[in-house]
């Protein structure tokens, strides 16, 4: 090798500072060899997400809200769309036997070709703690995050901790001494919450004895947007009574 390198250059290197010039070409090797590994490995990392932003779009969320939710329950899958604003809640979607519910004055009507009939029946045989963005902003208080991709973020907390919260948004009192750790993700944007991916499995089998699969997809369909004058003017005659 030496040899090679001599006739190359035109000219006689020393073998000792040949050594060293190899020495010198290896280290230099090495540093940039370690200098690739250490700068991919940090582009890999995720980052740490404190969550404080998913709070700040939470806190724009009123109580003039639509949520368009998918309720997967083992290889059925069923649609609710909630709709609100100070006064109302509705429930549509082909959760429901018929076109849907609304709540008014503490009051439930029967929804049927956009006429309404007061209702024995409740629309709450599903939980509908989901459709409440006042119990969402309670919870991710205890949401120990971790980062996913640019847009979505997973939420770890105990389950204790969601049905204390549970309890006091439902007036219950279901037993929350738990060790279980549940989870959902969030996707977000610049400025809102787009979805909320939530496997409600094992808070469903506390709360109602049912071990079957269950899993929420609420999407934020649209904020402060929501007018039901027209509603309320085709009966006014049975929701003002």
């Amino acid at each position: 090798m030496l040899d090679k390198i001599n006739e190359f250059l035109g000219v006689e290197i020393k073998k000792s500072t040949y050594v060293n010039f190899m020495i010198v070409l290896f280290g230099l090797f090495f540093i940039i060899v370690s200098s690739f590994f250490s700068n991919h490995e940090r582009r890999v990392l995720k980052p740490s997400f404190d969550g404080e932003i998913i709070k700040e779009l939470f806190d724009k969320i009123e109580d003039n809200y639509s949520l368009d939710i998918d309720i997967e329950m083992g290889d059925i899958t069923k649609n609710v769309l909630y709709s609100r604003d100070k006064e109302i809640e509705l429930y549509e979607g082909n959760y429901f036997n018929t076109d849907g519910f609304m709540i008014y004055n503490n009051k439930v009507f029967e929804l049927s070709d956009n006429k309404l009939s007061l209702s024995e029946k409740e629309p709450r045989d599903f939980d509908n703690a989901y459709c409440s963005i006042d119990m969402f902003k309670k919870i991710i208080d205890y949401c120990e995050y971790t980062y996913i991709n640019p847009v979505k973020v997973n939420c770890k907390m105990k389950l204790s901790d969601y049905l204390k919260e549970y309890n006091n948004y439902k007036e219950t009192n279901i037993a929350t001494d738990y060790d279980d750790i549940i989870s959902f993700d969030i996707v977000y944007y610049s400025d809102a919450i787009g979805k909320i991916l939530f496997d409600y499995s094992k808070v469903n089998e506390v709360i109602t004895g049912n071990d079957d699969y269950l899993k929420y997809g609420v999407r934020i369909a649209s904020v402060s947007e929501n007018d039901f004058s027209d509603l309320h003017e085709l009966n006014k005659d049975i929701l003002d009574k």
